[in-house]
């Protein structure tokens, strides 16, 4: 009975327990998210009196593993299970709920919670003997310190895991540490030996066909062919990974392997498809959420976004992730983060943060005996310092990075020259084995042979044929095996050499670096010392030598706590404030005389804070000194001579005004009498014009004639005069507004076309497409250069032709160069009157009689060079003058971006002209006043008085012509043309220059349809 009731409660028992695990499943849903409270499933045994400790260790294991992929869930039965073991003292269940706690741990980033279960292990084991388990506790304890970047430290432990493995003929264990190894031992740069690891576990999985196995040694792989810079070889290595991870839905590796392809088009300078994987990246790890794996997704997001120069960006992802990498307590990449930070301050020049993130991550690479980062973050040191112009600090983290630098060298040649050692005595051991070996083998065979010649003497002739059989085979087996060794010895020796000469080539590279900088110290203009506490001079560059005028040999025997007595209280501050700058002191010259210095000092200690020795920098300013004394005597001469200056520059001010006095006045009496003798001279022109209309007699007409040519032609004079006057003055302004070339090109080529066709002249007009843009010019000085340079063409031009070219040379969206020709055929300037040309009053004299005076080139050059532009001329005597005005950097209108001449202003304008749009339109002549208009004689009055006031714009004049116009109207009847007139005379006298330009051109348009109906 006893024993069925034992039966019935363990039946029960086990039922409850698959009944509890099932309960847990149903709980669970796809994604490992419980739908009740743990704790309902933990009272559900907890309370159970059925269930023995034994049988709840073992539920507590089951459910751990039930909720393996939500390791925060399995870390409480973890624990319960480590406590129930513990209390019953239960060394395999206590060994495998440590070891469950750890590997949650790890996956939670907690490294040193793991670090602590695994260290409880270690003690378990130690006590109990439980060394089946100590393997795993090895691999488990090194893949920790792995991901905690405790890279010596899980080297150490994978080594351990895989000689226990090795003991226990345990091959998968022996391939999961010898991956371990593989990787690890990749972060000194070992990639060979990392390579020869991974091939091997490689090997072992593709024996036992474990896919799985062999793909995260792909990715292992992966990394360090990514480390060794064979970027190529990598990528091939992650996708074959990843796919086979995506087929297995497994959502931590693919995330993992995406960071790494996005590592690799990093390093390609694709970035943009770098951060796609990196987002890819990302979302997979919501999915399956991971601290250290997010920290480093947005770190990678951060450094893609620093290469493509978007800085802010890269600083918020930089910052989150750094918030991560603390709390996970990742070192290595906390410095890497830091000093990532420190680069983008950095571009951003906000060099104090950069100089703030590099000390911190020296500080964490330091801790961490990161030599790669703490060299990296010595680098960012001296370029923050020397960018806040600190030399001083930047020289000085600049020789730590050096001495790291070489420090590093030489530890990578001393690892390399031990594992060539080691690698040399393995085979060595390797050939005593073998030759132990075959002792053991013959001292055996003797054994046997002596055993079986006292029991089995009858037998001694088939022995002795088997030993001589066997032992010919041995030889030949022998002879075989010491062929192959041979050629694998000569193998290795090749190999050898090789790492030799790579260690020559090495040696040499450093011996090349050194001398760089020692050229560098040598060759500085400033001297740099290195001293001990005690005061003998280490070293000394040549600039110190020269400025003490010593030797080396001299200055080695100075004892500078002996020779100066200041010397101890320098040092002192600098062991107090650890560097001392600008500090100035006289030192004696080896010859006696003395200098004037300013030295600087700073301490170099070892890591572990211990003074090594001082280096310092001098600057020899003892001309500064003399310079200093010499001011400081001549001062009071120098005060008599400011003096005397002030005294001359109140007269040269007093002189100034008078002279401003002076050029005022000649201002103001060129104005008044240019207006007396304007006001007159139109009048007398208006009363030529009509007189021209009563006097019939040829003589008579001429005489007319030539008073008004006289009068036109003083007109022109004054106005030229006036111009040149303020131009010399500096008071004439340019009023920029947007306009467009083509049109003032147009408008011109119009007003003469008659005095062309008078002539007989071919006018030529050519324009640029991009003329026909709004541009921002004078639109008055551009009239009227133009107007005074074809003017001279025509003028100077009795057959042949004229040409007026516009072209753009050089265009963007926000300007353009302007290049402006007028050539003719004419008479051509002579050689010896070229250099004069552009001088004021001064006019070709080619043996021909033209009238001018002289002012219109003059005007024409320095109109130019106030637009920033150039006039230049080339002329052939009988051939004719090429003029060429080059304008650069014209500013072209952009609408609503521009201020002068706002788009509101030009709304306004246009809203006013189309206010008139009706009434000008109404302004069309009919062909019976056309007609009328033309036989009147209207073209030969006042074709060549409109022709002046449209290219000069001068509203005396236009005021003048419009009231002669409106008699004239009057006189004839014409009522459009009077109609014309008044409100060209209403706008020239508004100053309204729209309006004005308007009503201009329709008359010009008038003259235009007079000459065509002359023509039929």
């Amino acid at each position: 009975m006893k024993n069925d009731k034992k039966i019935y409660f363990k039946l029960l028992t086990e039922l409850l327990t698959w009944g509890v695990l099932f309960f847990c499943f149903v709980s669970t849903n796809s994604f490992g998210q419980t739908l009740i409270p743990n704790d309902t499933v933990l009272t559900v045994f907890k309370n159970d009196t059925l269930l023995s400790d034994r049988d709840k260790i073992k539920l507590y294991l089951n459910l751990s593993k039930t909720f393996n992929k939500t390791p925060e869930k399995s870390l409480k039965y973890d624990a319960l299970g480590m406590r129930l073991a513990a209390k019953h003292h239960w060394t395999k269940s206590l060994i495998e709920s440590s070891l469950n706690y750890a590997i949650h741990s790890n996956e939670l980033c907690s490294y040193g919670q793991a670090d602590s279960a695994l260290a409880h292990v270690e003690e378990v084991i130690s006590v109990d003997k439980e060394h089946i388990r100590l393997a795993d506790y090895y691999y488990q304890r090194a893949s920790n310190y792995y991901d905690w970047s405790r890279y010596q430290m899980a080297k150490t432990y994978y080594q351990k895991a895989l000689e226990k493995y090795q003991e226990h003929k345990n091959k998968i264990g022996i391939a999961k540490a010898l991956k371990g190894l593989g990787v690890t031992v990749s972060i000194w740069s070992d990639y060979e030996g990392s390579i020869g690891y991974l091939q091997r576990a490689r090997d072992i999985y593709t024996e036992f066909g474990n896919q799985h196995g062999i793909e995260t040694v792909n990715l292992a792989m992966g990394v360090v062919m990514e480390q060794w810079g064979k970027i190529d070889i990598a990528l091939n290595y992650y996708e074959s990974a990843l796919s086979y991870f995506e087929k297995k839905h497994d959502l931590f590796n693919q995330a993992n392997l995406r960071l790494h392809i996005g590592d690799l088009y990093i390093k390609k300078g694709n970035y943009q498809k770098a951060l796609d994987y990196y987002f890819t990246a990302e979302n997979i790890e919501k999915l399956k959420p991971h601290k250290k794996l997010r920290s480093i997704t947005l770190s990678n997001i951060a450094e893609a976004y620093y290469f493509m120069g978007k800085y802010r960006e890269a600083i918020d992802y930089q910052d989150e992730a750094l918030k991560l990498k603390y709390e996970i307590g990742d070192r290595k990449r906390i410095a890497i983060s830091l000093i990532d930070l420190g680069k983008i301050h950095l571009a951003l020049k906000n060099y104090k943060k950069a100089v703030g993130y590099a000390k911190k991550a020296y500080k964490v690479a330091t801790e961490g005996m990161l030599s790669p980062e703490a060299l990296e973050s010595l680098h960012l040191l001296s370029e923050g310092y020397y960018s806040l112009r600190a030399l001083d600090s930047a020289y000085f983290y600049l020789n730590k990075y050096i001495v790291l630098k070489d420090k590093i060298f030489n530890e990578e040649n001393t690892k390399t020259l031990n594992n060539l050692q080691i690698k040399y005595n393995t085979r060595e051991k390797e050939k005593e084995n073998q030759l132990l070996k075959l002792k053991n083998a013959q001292n055996e065979l003797l054994i046997r042979k002596e055993r079986d010649t006292k029991y089995l003497t009858f037998t001694i002739a088939v022995f002795i044929f088997l030993i001589a059989l066997v032992t010919l085979l041995f030889l030949r087996a022998r002879d075989k095996q010491n062929r192959k060794n041979n050629f694998m010895l000569q193998y290795k020796n090749t190999e050898i050499t090789k790492q030799k000469e790579k260690l020559s080539a090495l040696n040499a590279e450093l011996i090349e670096s050194r001398s760089k900088y020692k050229s560098i110290v040598e060759n500085a203009t400033i001297g740099m010392y290195r001293t001990t506490k005690d005061g003998k001079i280490l070293f000394a560059n040549k600039t110190l030598l020269n400025m003490l005028r010593s030797t080396w040999a001299d200055l080695k025997r100075i004892n500078l706590n002996e020779s100066k007595p200041n010397r101890m209280s320098l040092l002192e501050m600098v062991e107090s404030q650890k560097i001392v700058t600008g500090r100035e002191d006289i030192w004696d010259r080896n010859d006696g005389t003395k200098m004037f210095v300013n030295e600087s000092m700073w301490i170099v200690r070892e890591a572990a804070g211990k003074s090594l020795y001082y280096e310092g920098i001098v600057e020899d300013i003892t001309k500064r000194k003399i310079a200093e004394n010499k001011l400081k005597e001549n001062e009071a001469a120098l005060i008599e001579i400011n003096r005397e200056l002030l005294r001359n520059n109140e007269e040269l001010e007093k002189a100034r005004v008078e002279i401003e006095k002076a050029y005022n006045t000649k201002s103001e009496f060129l104005a008044n009498i240019s207006h007396e003798i304007r006001t007159p001279l139109n009048a007398i022109i208006g009363f030529t014009d009509l007189l021209m209309q009563k006097v019939h007699a040829d003589d008579l007409s001429q005489y007319v004639q030539a008073i008004r040519a006289g009068g036109r032609n003083l007109l022109s004079l004054i106005n030229d005069i006036l111009d040149l006057s303020k131009i010399q003055a500096g008071k004439i302004e340019l009023h920029f507004e947007p306009v467009v070339l083509h049109q003032i090109v147009e408008d011109i080529s119009r007003i003469f076309t008659l005095s062309v066709k008078e002539k007989g002249l071919d006018f030529r007009v050519t324009s640029h497409p991009s003329t026909n843009k709004l541009i921002f010019l004078d639109d008055t000085r551009m009239r009227q250069i133009l107007f005074n340079l074809i003017g001279n063409a025509v003028k100077f031009t009795d057959e042949g032709f004229v040409e007026l070219k516009v072209d753009v040379t050089r265009e963007t969206k926000e300007s353009l160069d302007l290049k402006i020709v007028i050539s003719d055929s004419g008479s051509g300037i002579p050689t010896e009157q070229q250099a004069r040309v552009f001088e004021a009053f001064v006019q070709s004299n080619n043996g021909r009689n033209h009238t001018g005076s002289g002012l219109g080139l003059s005007i024409t050059k320095r109109l130019v060079e106030i637009m920033k532009g150039t006039v230049t001329m080339q002329s052939m005597s009988g051939k004719g003058t090429v003029f060429t005005i080059v304008i650069p950097n014209v500013r072209i209108f952009e609408g609503e971006h521009q201020t002068i001449k706002t788009v509101h202003e030009q709304q306004m304008l246009l809203a006013t002209l189309n206010a008139d749009d009706t009434m000008i339109s109404d302004i069309d002549f009919s062909n019976e006043e056309l007609n009328r208009i033309a036989d009147s004689g209207f073209a030969k009055l006042f074709y060549h008085r409109c022709e002046i006031a449209h290219g000069g714009h001068i509203i005396t004049d236009i005021v003048s012509c419009c009231a002669d116009m409106i008699k004239f109207a009057q006189t004839h009847s014409f009522s459009k043309l009077h109609e014309v007139s008044v409100k060209l005379r209403d706008a020239a006298a508004g100053f309204d220059i729209e309006r004005m330009k308007l009503y201009l051109q329709i008359i010009n348009e008038l003259f235009i349809k007079i000459e065509r109906h002359e023509t039929k």
